[in-house]
């Protein structure tokens, strides 16, 4: 996934990984219709069809919940988004042996941050290496900058598997999550 605001489909998108996964999905369709198809043999074709849109309008509609954009900024932070959050950038990769990491770019107010990072979890850190890889464009303060009132202005957190980023300059808020189950 690599959402931005006007982003085409959310910004989803598939790799070349798809080409292997396409018979796969193929076959998870044909074993999936098979109760429907028996239904349809035994002389109930429109309850069959009735009965297989509902399961798939069912499944499409929850796995939806999960995958927009704010449920899986949700997800990184740990916490629903405050209503005031505006998504500016989201993206999600999948290492395939290391689980998955999502990573977003939102605009936040200073008390909202505040908020987020009150959690037990967090702790205090001065970290934003990963955040200028991530989004190359933005400005962060570089890690072996001798100038020691770069971060002076700037709040970083983080657990075991998420880190935030805060520039209260632009109020924005970086974050990244990692994660080896299959969530969000």
């Amino acid at each position: 996934m690599d959402y931005y605001p006007g982003a085409f489909l959310w910004g989803l998108s598939a790799s070349g990984w798809s080409v292997i996964g396409f018979p796969i999905l193929m076959a998870i369709g044909f074993v999936s219709t098979m109760p429907f198809n028996c239904l349809a043999d035994r002389g109930k074709p429109r309850l069959a069809l009735i009965i297989g849109a509902g399961c798939y309008a069912l499944f499409f509609g929850l796995e939806l919940r999960h995958s927009t954009p704010s449920a899986r900024a949700s997800w990184a932070l740990g916490q629903e988004l405050p209503a005031t959050t505006t998504i500016l950038a989201l993206k999600q990769h999948d290492t395939f042996n290391d689980g998955f990491f999502v990573h977003a770019k939102l605009s936040m107010s200073r008390a909202d941050m505040e908020q987020i990072a009150s959690g037990d979890e967090w702790i205090r850190s001065i970290t934003s290496d990963r955040f200028a890889s991530l989004f190359p464009d933005d400005r962060f303060p570089q890690l072996t900058s001798f100038l020691d009132d770069e971060y002076v202005n700037q709040l970083a957190f983080r657990t075991d598997t998420a880190q935030l980023f805060y520039a209260p300059d632009e109020d924005l808020l970086y974050v990244t999550r990692h994660s080896r189950s299959s969530e969000p």
